[in-house]
């Protein structure tokens, strides 16, 4: 019986090794946070690094006790620095383990990863509200992959949504900032309406964003629309995926627009440009049409339209060329002319 209770003791005791060691070896992503409690000490750091650079704003740093367990996290807000962060201690009204005993050392991670705590102060769980300021340095590789959508068919007016995916291929948890653009300047937005989103090591997010095709599109066109996925751990680190949206009036569309109520000229969409620009126009009654481009000193740069077109609605894309040259930023015009009747509009070439 003597032989068989000590057998048990050890069966236990290596049981709980293994526990701990699992324990320990985990980290928290960015999603978890610790469980509060009625004490805590505060941790701080001023002189704070991340490969050697100041330690980046929206960098998380996290208190584990030697469990494990997840006892303070903060979120960097200015350079270099951290805290007050509460490290909460094990309260005693529950079972549950919610965070460090007494005098038990505190581990500091930044984005999950070890570093080094550089003090001036050794952290331990000493008694209820105690200031520790230590300075914390680490290292992260920091790389990702962008996965492009492919381009969506649709018409004017309507929002087209794409999923974009981002992966982390490196080292801890890293924040990624996100600017998604249009070739023409349409609309575009987040779909979580964040401009900066947490992935930990491995994980793949997915960035869904949403075009606004404008209304007033009369000719097939396509747009191209770009996003940047920049790491705020390292702003060196950013890649830029791209999609298409082809944008094709639908019948109705064509029907009304073959006899529009007047002779108008648009406004360039977008403006300013670079280096395309889409110029629409209306057409009361068909004629011989001209639309030509001048510089701002009246020399004419461009004729995108010589023909003769019927009454309707026209869209034109104008790439800033003339015979194949880039021509230079600045203020140009564009005017239409149709028999006797003319309209000119301004537009600025910006590069």
């Amino acid at each position: 019986m003597k032989a068989l209770s000590i057998m048990k003791k050890i069966t236990l005791l290596n049981s709980v090794f293994l526990v701990f060691a699992l324990t320990v070896s985990l980290s928290a992503g960015a999603d978890d946070d610790p469980t509060p409690t009625d004490k805590w000490i505060n941790a701080y750091g001023d002189v704070c690094t991340l490969n050697g650079q100041p330690l980046p704003i929206g960098a998380i740093i996290q208190a584990y006790d030697q469990d494990g367990i997840l006892c303070g996290k903060d979120t960097v807000h200015e350079a270099g620095h951290y805290g007050f962060m509460p490290v909460y201690k094990d309260d005693i009204y529950t079972d549950t383990v919610e965070g460090a005993s007494q005098d038990e050392p505190i581990t500091l991670k930044i984005n999950g990863l070890p570093t080094l705590h550089l003090g001036p102060a050794s952290i331990y769980w000493s008694k209820n509200g105690d200031p520790y300021w230590v300075n914390l340095s680490a290292s992260q590789n920091i790389s990702m992959n962008l996965t492009s959508p492919p381009g969506q068919f649709g018409s004017p007016g309507q929002q087209l949504s794409f999923d974009f995916q981002v992966e982390n291929t490196g080292s801890g948890i890293d924040l990624y900032d996100l600017e998604a653009v249009s070739r023409y300047g349409w609309g575009t937005q987040i779909a979580s309406g964040n401009p900066s989103e947490y992935a930990d090591s491995g994980e793949v997010i997915t960035i869904s964003v949403i075009l606004s095709v404008p209304v007033d599109i009369f000719a097939d066109i396509t747009d191209t629309l770009f996003l940047t996925v920049s790491s705020r751990m390292d702003n060196t680190v950013s890649m830029t995926g791209k999609t298409t949206a082809t944008i094709t009036p639908t019948a109705a569309e064509d029907e009304y627009s073959i006899i529009p109520d007047e002779f108008s000229l648009s406004q360039n969409f977008p403006n300013p440009f670079n280096p395309e620009t889409v110029i629409s126009y209306s057409l009361e009654k068909g004629g011989q049409v001209n639309l030509e481009i001048y510089n701002i000193l009246g020399q004419p740069v461009d004729k995108p339209v010589d023909e003769y077109q019927d009454a309707g609605d026209y869209s034109v894309v104008w790439n800033s060329q003339n015979s194949g040259r880039m021509l230079p930023s600045g203020v140009y015009f564009y005017r239409l002319s149709v028999g006797e009747l003319t309209l000119t509009r301004k537009m600025v070439l910006l590069k």
